[in-house]
Protein backbone atom coordinates (compact mmCIF):
# COMPACT_ATOMS: atom_id res chain seq x y z
CA UNK A 1 0.00 0.00 0.00
CA UNK A 2 1.00 3.63 -0.50
CA UNK A 3 0.80 6.17 2.32
CA UNK A 4 0.78 9.97 2.15
CA UNK A 5 0.87 11.90 5.38
CA UNK A 6 0.32 8.69 7.29
CA UNK A 7 -2.87 7.83 5.40
CA UNK A 8 -3.37 5.35 2.67
CA UNK A 9 -4.05 6.69 -0.80
CA UNK A 10 -5.70 5.03 -3.75
CA UNK A 11 -5.18 6.03 -7.36
CA UNK A 12 -4.39 9.76 -6.85
CA UNK A 13 -2.00 11.72 -4.66
CA UNK A 14 -2.72 15.40 -4.21
CA UNK A 15 -3.50 17.93 -5.14
CA UNK A 16 -0.06 19.35 -4.47
CA UNK A 17 0.74 22.99 -4.88
CA UNK A 18 3.47 24.01 -7.26
CA UNK A 19 6.73 23.68 -5.29
CA UNK A 20 5.03 21.75 -2.46
CA UNK A 21 7.08 18.81 -1.09
CA UNK A 22 5.44 15.53 -0.22
CA UNK A 23 6.76 12.18 1.05
CA UNK A 24 5.23 8.92 -0.14
CA UNK A 25 5.71 5.68 1.67
CA UNK A 26 5.32 2.26 0.09
CA UNK A 27 4.65 -0.46 2.69
CA UNK A 28 4.65 -4.19 2.14
CA UNK A 29 3.44 -6.55 4.89
CA UNK A 30 4.36 -10.18 5.43
CA UNK A 31 6.45 -12.43 3.33
CA UNK A 32 9.43 -14.55 4.09
CA UNK A 33 12.01 -13.79 3.01
CA UNK A 34 10.95 -10.07 2.82
CA UNK A 35 10.44 -8.45 -0.62
CA UNK A 36 12.60 -5.68 -1.98
CA UNK A 37 10.79 -2.37 -2.63
CA UNK A 38 11.57 0.09 -5.41
CA UNK A 39 9.89 3.28 -6.73
CA UNK A 40 9.76 4.11 -10.44
CA UNK A 41 8.48 6.88 -12.70
CA UNK A 42 8.41 6.47 -16.44
CA UNK A 43 10.50 3.34 -16.05
CA UNK A 44 13.18 5.15 -14.11
CA UNK A 45 14.02 4.35 -10.51
CA UNK A 46 13.48 7.10 -7.98
CA UNK A 47 16.02 7.73 -5.24
CA UNK A 48 14.80 6.52 -1.89
CA UNK A 49 14.57 8.86 1.03
CA UNK A 50 14.47 5.97 3.53
CA UNK A 51 14.19 2.19 3.58
CA UNK A 52 13.02 0.49 6.77
CA UNK A 53 12.09 -2.98 7.93
CA UNK A 54 10.33 -4.08 11.11
CA UNK A 55 12.12 -5.93 13.91
CA UNK A 56 9.29 -8.39 14.42
CA UNK A 57 10.02 -12.02 13.60
CA UNK A 58 6.32 -12.75 13.28
CA UNK A 59 5.61 -13.10 9.54
CA UNK A 60 2.12 -11.65 10.08
CA UNK A 61 3.55 -8.50 11.60
CA UNK A 62 6.64 -8.10 9.49
CA UNK A 63 6.73 -5.11 7.10
CA UNK A 64 9.08 -3.32 4.74
CA UNK A 65 8.82 0.42 3.86
CA UNK A 66 10.43 2.50 1.13
CA UNK A 67 9.93 6.30 1.24
CA UNK A 68 10.48 8.83 -1.57
CA UNK A 69 10.13 12.60 -1.71
CA UNK A 70 8.41 14.52 -4.57
CA UNK A 71 7.93 18.22 -5.29
CA UNK A 72 4.83 19.52 -7.10
CA UNK A 73 5.63 20.79 -10.58
CA UNK A 74 4.19 21.00 -14.08
CA UNK A 75 6.38 18.13 -15.15
CA UNK A 76 5.05 15.97 -12.33
CA UNK A 77 1.36 16.69 -13.12
CA UNK A 78 -0.35 13.46 -14.18
CA UNK A 79 2.71 11.34 -13.67
CA UNK A 80 2.30 7.75 -12.48
CA UNK A 81 4.50 6.71 -9.54
CA UNK A 82 4.79 2.99 -8.97
CA UNK A 83 6.07 1.01 -6.04
CA UNK A 84 7.26 -2.50 -6.85
CA UNK A 85 7.64 -5.33 -4.34
CA UNK A 86 10.21 -7.76 -5.76
CA UNK A 87 10.07 -11.28 -4.35
CA UNK A 88 13.26 -13.36 -4.01
CA UNK A 89 14.02 -15.44 -7.12
CA UNK A 90 12.41 -18.86 -7.46
CA UNK A 91 15.82 -20.40 -7.42
CA UNK A 92 16.12 -19.37 -3.83
CA UNK A 93 12.53 -19.84 -2.67
CA UNK A 94 9.99 -22.30 -3.95
CA UNK A 95 6.59 -20.46 -3.86
CA UNK A 96 3.47 -20.01 -5.95
CA UNK A 97 3.27 -16.23 -5.16
CA UNK A 98 3.91 -13.72 -7.95
CA UNK A 99 7.51 -12.69 -8.24
CA UNK A 100 6.61 -8.92 -8.21
CA UNK A 101 3.64 -6.89 -7.03
CA UNK A 102 3.02 -3.24 -7.94
CA UNK A 103 1.00 -0.37 -6.45
CA UNK A 104 0.65 2.91 -8.38
CA UNK A 105 -0.70 6.41 -7.87
CA UNK A 106 -1.14 9.40 -10.18
CA UNK A 107 0.13 12.77 -8.96
CA UNK A 108 -2.30 15.70 -9.08
CA UNK A 109 -0.71 19.16 -9.01
CA UNK A 110 -2.59 22.47 -8.72
CA UNK A 111 -1.08 24.96 -11.20
CA UNK A 112 -1.80 28.59 -12.02
CA UNK A 113 -2.26 29.67 -15.66
CA UNK A 114 0.93 30.52 -17.52
CA UNK A 115 -0.51 32.51 -20.42
CA UNK A 116 -3.61 34.58 -21.15
CA UNK A 117 -4.21 36.40 -24.39
CA UNK A 118 -7.06 38.30 -26.07
CA UNK A 119 -7.64 37.18 -29.64
CA UNK A 120 -9.88 38.74 -32.26
CA UNK A 121 -10.05 40.71 -35.51
CA UNK A 122 -9.18 43.92 -33.67
CA UNK A 123 -10.51 46.38 -31.14
CA UNK A 124 -12.08 48.80 -33.64
CA UNK A 125 -15.77 48.74 -34.54
CA UNK A 126 -18.61 51.05 -35.52
CA UNK A 127 -21.22 52.00 -32.95
CA UNK A 128 -24.27 49.77 -33.11
CA UNK A 129 -22.33 46.70 -34.25
CA UNK A 130 -21.33 43.56 -32.37
CA UNK A 131 -17.71 43.01 -31.42
CA UNK A 132 -16.50 39.48 -30.66
CA UNK A 133 -13.29 38.99 -28.70
CA UNK A 134 -11.91 35.68 -27.48
CA UNK A 135 -9.67 35.34 -24.43
CA UNK A 136 -7.61 32.18 -24.15
CA UNK A 137 -5.67 30.93 -21.12
CA UNK A 138 -3.34 27.93 -20.90
CA UNK A 139 -1.45 25.98 -18.29
CA UNK A 140 -3.93 26.03 -15.44
CA UNK A 141 -4.90 22.93 -13.50
CA UNK A 142 -7.74 22.65 -12.83
CA UNK A 143 -8.93 24.69 -15.87
CA UNK A 144 -8.63 28.46 -15.50
CA UNK A 145 -11.60 30.63 -14.64
CA UNK A 146 -11.84 33.53 -17.10
CA UNK A 147 -13.68 36.81 -16.49
CA UNK A 148 -14.15 39.86 -18.72
CA UNK A 149 -14.16 43.38 -17.25
CA UNK A 150 -14.81 46.90 -18.42
CA UNK A 151 -13.24 48.98 -15.70
CA UNK A 152 -14.71 47.60 -12.47
CA UNK A 153 -17.80 46.21 -14.19
CA UNK A 154 -17.91 42.52 -14.95
CA UNK A 155 -19.29 41.70 -18.40
CA UNK A 156 -21.77 38.88 -18.69
CA UNK A 157 -22.26 38.22 -22.42
CA UNK A 158 -19.58 35.54 -22.44
CA UNK A 159 -19.47 31.95 -23.71
CA UNK A 160 -16.88 29.45 -22.41
CA UNK A 161 -15.04 26.42 -23.78
CA UNK A 162 -12.41 24.01 -22.42
CA UNK A 163 -9.88 22.35 -24.72
CA UNK A 164 -6.80 20.17 -24.63
CA UNK A 165 -8.01 18.14 -21.69
CA UNK A 166 -8.54 21.22 -19.58
CA UNK A 167 -5.15 22.78 -20.24
CA UNK A 168 -6.70 25.53 -22.42
CA UNK A 169 -9.76 27.59 -21.49
CA UNK A 170 -11.40 30.19 -23.72
CA UNK A 171 -14.03 32.87 -23.06
CA UNK A 172 -15.65 34.67 -26.00
CA UNK A 173 -17.14 38.09 -25.29
CA UNK A 174 -19.94 39.45 -27.48
CA UNK A 175 -20.36 43.19 -27.00
CA UNK A 176 -22.82 45.55 -28.68
CA UNK A 177 -20.66 48.64 -28.82
CA UNK A 178 -21.79 52.24 -28.63
CA UNK A 179 -19.90 55.52 -28.49
CA UNK A 180 -19.53 55.32 -24.69
CA UNK A 181 -17.25 52.33 -25.26
CA UNK A 182 -14.76 54.42 -27.24
CA UNK A 183 -11.47 54.49 -25.37
CA UNK A 184 -12.68 51.93 -22.84
CA UNK A 185 -10.24 49.27 -21.67
CA UNK A 186 -11.48 45.68 -21.68
CA UNK A 187 -9.60 43.23 -19.49
CA UNK A 188 -9.65 39.45 -19.42
CA UNK A 189 -8.44 37.88 -16.18
CA UNK A 190 -7.43 34.24 -15.78
CA UNK A 191 -7.38 32.65 -12.35
CA UNK A 192 -7.16 29.14 -10.95
CA UNK A 193 -10.25 28.70 -8.76
CA UNK A 194 -8.20 26.47 -6.47
CA UNK A 195 -5.63 29.25 -5.99
CA UNK A 196 -7.73 32.33 -5.20
CA UNK A 197 -5.76 35.54 -5.54
CA UNK A 198 -2.53 33.80 -6.51
CA UNK A 199 -0.72 34.66 -9.72
CA UNK A 200 -3.78 35.80 -11.64
CA UNK A 201 -2.94 36.79 -15.20
CA UNK A 202 -4.62 39.51 -17.27
CA UNK A 203 -4.59 40.83 -20.80
CA UNK A 204 -6.18 44.11 -21.82
CA UNK A 205 -7.29 45.81 -24.99
CA UNK A 206 -8.35 49.42 -25.65
CA UNK A 207 -11.47 49.88 -27.77
CA UNK A 208 -11.81 52.33 -30.62
CA UNK A 209 -15.47 52.83 -31.52
CA UNK A 210 -16.35 54.80 -34.64
CA UNK A 211 -19.51 56.90 -34.51
CA UNK A 212 -21.14 59.82 -36.29
CA UNK A 213 -20.55 63.24 -34.70
CA UNK A 214 -22.45 64.11 -31.55
CA UNK A 215 -23.18 67.82 -31.89
CA UNK A 216 -24.31 70.35 -29.30
CA UNK A 217 -24.86 74.06 -29.91
CA UNK A 218 -24.78 76.77 -27.29
CA UNK A 219 -24.60 80.54 -27.21
CA UNK A 220 -21.24 81.82 -26.13
CA UNK A 221 -20.82 82.82 -22.52
CA UNK A 222 -21.30 85.17 -20.75
CA UNK A 223 -23.99 86.41 -23.13
CA UNK A 224 -27.53 86.76 -21.82
CA UNK A 225 -29.86 85.56 -24.61
CA UNK A 226 -32.70 87.57 -23.11
CA UNK A 227 -30.96 90.93 -23.41
CA UNK A 228 -29.63 90.94 -26.99
CA UNK A 229 -30.75 93.90 -29.06
CA UNK A 230 -30.01 95.43 -32.42
CA UNK A 231 -26.40 96.54 -32.70
CA UNK A 232 -25.05 93.95 -30.28
CA UNK A 233 -22.62 91.14 -31.21
CA UNK A 234 -23.24 87.47 -30.52
CA UNK A 235 -21.38 84.22 -31.06
CA UNK A 236 -22.27 80.54 -31.01
CA UNK A 237 -20.14 77.56 -30.05
CA UNK A 238 -20.60 74.17 -31.71
CA UNK A 239 -19.33 71.33 -29.51
CA UNK A 240 -18.47 68.20 -31.49
CA UNK A 241 -17.49 64.72 -30.30
CA UNK A 242 -16.63 62.31 -33.09
CA UNK A 243 -14.51 59.29 -33.96
CA UNK A 244 -12.90 59.54 -36.44
CA UNK A 245 -12.56 63.35 -36.23
CA UNK A 246 -15.16 65.40 -38.08
CA UNK A 247 -14.30 66.68 -41.56
CA UNK A 248 -16.42 69.82 -41.75
CA UNK A 249 -18.95 71.95 -39.88
CA UNK A 250 -22.02 73.53 -41.48
CA UNK A 251 -24.02 76.36 -39.91
CA UNK A 252 -27.75 76.91 -40.49
CA UNK A 253 -30.14 79.79 -39.88
CA UNK A 254 -33.78 78.73 -40.09
CA UNK A 255 -32.62 75.71 -42.10
CA UNK A 256 -30.62 77.72 -44.64
CA UNK A 257 -26.83 77.42 -44.81
CA UNK A 258 -24.96 80.36 -43.27
CA UNK A 259 -21.92 81.45 -45.27
CA UNK A 260 -18.85 83.37 -44.19
CA UNK A 261 -19.39 87.05 -45.06
CA UNK A 262 -17.28 89.54 -43.15
CA UNK A 263 -18.81 92.56 -44.87
CA UNK A 264 -22.22 91.47 -43.58
CA UNK A 265 -20.87 90.83 -40.12
CA UNK A 266 -21.00 87.01 -40.39
CA UNK A 267 -17.78 85.27 -39.35
CA UNK A 268 -17.65 81.46 -39.60
CA UNK A 269 -14.63 79.87 -37.93
CA UNK A 270 -15.03 76.07 -37.82
CA UNK A 271 -16.76 75.52 -34.48
CA UNK A 272 -17.69 79.18 -33.92
CA UNK A 273 -20.19 81.51 -35.55
CA UNK A 274 -19.96 85.24 -34.88
CA UNK A 275 -22.70 87.73 -35.80
CA UNK A 276 -21.71 91.38 -35.58
CA UNK A 277 -24.08 94.35 -35.34
CA UNK A 278 -27.27 92.34 -34.93
CA UNK A 279 -30.48 93.34 -36.61
CA UNK A 280 -33.92 91.87 -36.44
CA UNK A 281 -33.30 89.72 -39.55
CA UNK A 282 -30.79 87.75 -37.50
CA UNK A 283 -33.54 86.44 -35.23
CA UNK A 284 -34.52 82.80 -35.66
CA UNK A 285 -33.30 79.25 -35.15
CA UNK A 286 -29.61 78.39 -35.40
CA UNK A 287 -28.10 74.91 -35.70
CA UNK A 288 -24.75 73.44 -36.65
CA UNK A 289 -23.96 70.11 -38.28
CA UNK A 290 -20.82 67.98 -38.54
CA UNK A 291 -19.78 65.13 -40.82
CA UNK A 292 -17.31 62.24 -40.71
CA UNK A 293 -17.24 58.95 -42.61
CA UNK A 294 -19.73 57.46 -40.11
CA UNK A 295 -22.42 60.03 -41.00
CA UNK A 296 -23.80 63.52 -40.47
CA UNK A 297 -25.62 64.88 -37.43
CA UNK A 298 -27.24 68.23 -36.67
CA UNK A 299 -27.23 69.91 -33.29
CA UNK A 300 -30.04 71.12 -31.12
CA UNK A 301 -31.61 74.43 -32.14
CA UNK A 302 -30.73 77.65 -30.33
CA UNK A 303 -33.27 80.45 -30.75
CA UNK A 304 -31.87 83.93 -31.19
CA UNK A 305 -34.31 86.71 -30.41
CA UNK A 306 -33.01 90.19 -31.22
CA UNK A 307 -34.83 92.92 -29.34
CA UNK A 308 -35.78 95.92 -31.49
CA UNK A 309 -38.12 98.87 -31.59
CA UNK A 310 -41.30 98.45 -33.63
CA UNK A 311 -41.17 98.57 -37.44
CA UNK A 312 -43.99 98.40 -39.95
CA UNK A 313 -45.01 94.87 -40.77
CA UNK A 314 -45.15 93.66 -44.32
CA UNK A 315 -43.25 94.78 -47.40
CA UNK A 316 -43.78 98.51 -47.11
CA UNK A 317 -44.62 101.19 -44.61
CA UNK A 318 -47.14 103.07 -46.82
CA UNK A 319 -50.40 101.86 -48.26
CA UNK A 320 -53.65 103.27 -49.62
CA UNK A 321 -57.14 102.43 -48.36
CA UNK A 322 -60.44 103.45 -49.95
CA UNK A 323 -63.64 104.45 -48.13
CA UNK A 324 -67.01 105.73 -49.50
CA UNK A 325 -68.21 109.05 -48.15
CA UNK A 326 -70.48 108.60 -45.18
CA UNK A 327 -69.31 105.04 -44.39
CA UNK A 328 -67.12 104.08 -41.43
CA UNK A 329 -63.67 102.73 -42.25
CA UNK A 330 -61.29 100.91 -39.91
CA UNK A 331 -57.75 102.05 -40.56
CA UNK A 332 -55.36 99.42 -39.26
CA UNK A 333 -51.65 99.55 -38.50
CA UNK A 334 -49.53 96.43 -37.77
CA UNK A 335 -45.93 96.34 -36.61
CA UNK A 336 -43.20 93.86 -35.74
CA UNK A 337 -41.48 94.30 -32.38
CA UNK A 338 -39.39 92.42 -29.82
CA UNK A 339 -40.48 92.31 -27.11
CA UNK A 340 -44.04 92.23 -28.39
CA UNK A 341 -45.55 93.16 -25.04
CA UNK A 342 -46.44 96.58 -23.67
CA UNK A 343 -46.75 98.16 -27.11
CA UNK A 344 -47.78 101.81 -26.93
CA UNK A 345 -49.40 103.64 -29.85
CA UNK A 346 -49.91 107.17 -31.11
CA UNK A 347 -51.86 108.26 -34.23
CA UNK A 348 -51.64 111.49 -36.24
CA UNK A 349 -54.19 112.54 -38.84
CA UNK A 350 -53.17 114.77 -41.75
CA UNK A 351 -56.27 116.00 -43.56
CA UNK A 352 -56.47 116.70 -47.24
CA UNK A 353 -56.62 120.45 -46.52
CA UNK A 354 -53.17 120.23 -44.88
CA UNK A 355 -54.27 120.41 -41.26
CA UNK A 356 -52.82 117.93 -38.76
CA UNK A 357 -54.17 116.61 -35.51
CA UNK A 358 -53.44 113.84 -33.00
CA UNK A 359 -56.07 111.11 -32.80
CA UNK A 360 -57.45 110.93 -29.24
CA UNK A 361 -56.57 107.78 -27.26
CA UNK A 362 -60.23 106.94 -26.83
CA UNK A 363 -60.53 106.57 -30.62
CA UNK A 364 -57.61 104.16 -30.81
CA UNK A 365 -58.13 100.40 -30.61
CA UNK A 366 -55.18 98.13 -29.63
CA UNK A 367 -54.78 94.41 -30.26
CA UNK A 368 -51.22 93.30 -29.51
CA UNK A 369 -49.06 94.26 -32.48
CA UNK A 370 -51.97 95.91 -34.28
CA UNK A 371 -53.84 99.15 -33.70
CA UNK A 372 -56.77 100.77 -35.54
CA UNK A 373 -58.90 103.91 -35.64
CA UNK A 374 -62.42 104.33 -36.95
CA UNK A 375 -63.06 107.17 -39.42
CA UNK A 376 -66.28 108.29 -41.14
CA UNK A 377 -65.45 110.72 -43.99
CA UNK A 378 -68.20 113.16 -44.97
CA UNK A 379 -66.30 115.82 -46.88
CA UNK A 380 -63.16 115.85 -49.03
CA UNK A 381 -61.31 117.36 -46.09
CA UNK A 382 -62.02 114.20 -44.06
CA UNK A 383 -59.76 112.19 -46.35
CA UNK A 384 -55.98 112.28 -46.09
CA UNK A 385 -53.07 110.53 -44.43
CA UNK A 386 -53.06 108.64 -41.11
CA UNK A 387 -49.69 108.03 -39.41
CA UNK A 388 -49.19 105.48 -36.60
CA UNK A 389 -46.13 105.22 -34.38
CA UNK A 390 -45.56 102.36 -31.90
CA UNK A 391 -43.03 102.00 -29.12
CA UNK A 392 -41.90 99.20 -26.75
CA UNK A 393 -39.34 98.84 -23.99
CA UNK A 394 -36.48 99.08 -26.52
CA UNK A 395 -37.58 102.33 -28.09
CA UNK A 396 -39.90 104.19 -30.43
CA UNK A 397 -40.55 103.39 -34.05
CA UNK A 398 -38.22 105.45 -36.27
CA UNK A 399 -40.47 105.72 -39.33
CA UNK A 400 -44.23 105.93 -39.00
CA UNK A 401 -46.54 103.59 -40.85
CA UNK A 402 -48.73 105.60 -43.26
CA UNK A 403 -52.23 104.82 -44.48
CA UNK A 404 -53.68 107.18 -47.08
CA UNK A 405 -57.47 107.24 -47.02
CA UNK A 406 -59.02 107.99 -50.46
CA UNK A 407 -62.62 108.12 -51.70
CA UNK A 408 -64.06 104.87 -52.92
CA UNK A 409 -67.25 103.82 -54.76
CA UNK A 410 -69.22 105.71 -57.56
CA UNK A 411 -68.69 109.51 -57.59
CA UNK A 412 -71.41 111.94 -56.43
CA UNK A 413 -73.42 113.84 -59.02
CA UNK A 414 -71.75 116.93 -60.50
CA UNK A 415 -72.58 120.27 -58.84
CA UNK A 416 -72.54 123.98 -59.74
CA UNK A 417 -73.22 123.37 -63.40
CA UNK A 418 -73.43 126.39 -65.77
CA UNK A 419 -74.27 126.77 -69.48
CA UNK A 420 -72.44 129.10 -71.90
CA UNK A 421 -72.51 129.65 -75.70
CA UNK A 422 -70.38 127.49 -77.88
CA UNK A 423 -67.05 128.58 -79.29
CA UNK A 424 -67.73 130.75 -82.43
CA UNK A 425 -65.07 128.88 -84.36
CA UNK A 426 -67.06 125.69 -83.87
CA UNK A 427 -70.28 127.29 -85.19
CA UNK A 428 -68.59 128.50 -88.43
CA UNK A 429 -67.25 125.00 -89.04
CA UNK A 430 -70.72 123.49 -88.68
CA UNK A 431 -73.28 126.21 -89.61
CA UNK A 432 -76.26 123.83 -89.28
CA UNK A 433 -75.37 122.77 -85.76
CA UNK A 434 -76.25 124.61 -82.53
CA UNK A 435 -73.73 124.17 -79.63
CA UNK A 436 -73.61 124.96 -75.91
CA UNK A 437 -70.84 124.52 -73.31
CA UNK A 438 -71.84 123.05 -69.89
CA UNK A 439 -69.35 123.38 -66.96
CA UNK A 440 -69.77 121.45 -63.62
CA UNK A 441 -67.80 120.64 -60.48
CA UNK A 442 -66.97 116.93 -60.26
CA UNK A 443 -68.54 114.84 -57.55
CA UNK A 444 -66.53 113.16 -54.87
Amino acid sequence: MILWGGRGVVDVVGPLGEGERAELTCRSKGGRPPPTLTWTRRGQRLPLLAYNTSSSLDPEKFWVEARVAIVGSRDLLGSTLSCHAHMPSLAQVHTTLPQMQTASVIVNVTLPPVTVRILGPGAAASAGTELRLTCRAAGSHPPAQLTWWSGHKRLSQVSYAVEAGGNVTSATLTLLVDREHNGATLTCTAANPALPGERNLSDSIRLSVYYAPVVDLSMGRPLDPGSLKEGDDVYFECSIIANPPYKRVIWYHNGAVVGHNVSSGVVVSRQSLILRHLNREHSGSYTCGATNHEGHNTSNAVILSVKHAPVCAGTGRERTQGAPRGSTASIKCTVEAEPAENIRWSWIRKRADGTEEEVPDEDVRVDGLSSSVLVTPHTPEDYGRFLCVASNDVGEQREACVVTLVPAGPPDAPTNCSVSPADPSTVHAHPTTAALTITCLEGI
